[in-house]
């Protein structure tokens, strides 16, 4: 069963990695695509605003 939502002040977004071994670094720095998720329009809002260039 699925535990009750609660409001504790933080929320969780996820952000996959898509590196190709020994490439970790190069792949960071020019990453080929930038998949974001999550249920909250606010946390996904500022994780967007942390990949704009």
């Amino acid at each position: 069963a699925a535990s009750p939502r609660r409001d504790d002040g933080f929320e969780v977004i996820s952000n996959p990695e898509f590196f190709k071994e020994g490439c970790a670094v190069s792949d960071c720095l020019r990453p080929d695509r930038i998949i974001v998720g999550g249920a909250s329009p606010r946390a996904l809002d500022i994780q967007r605003g942390g990949w704009q260039r």
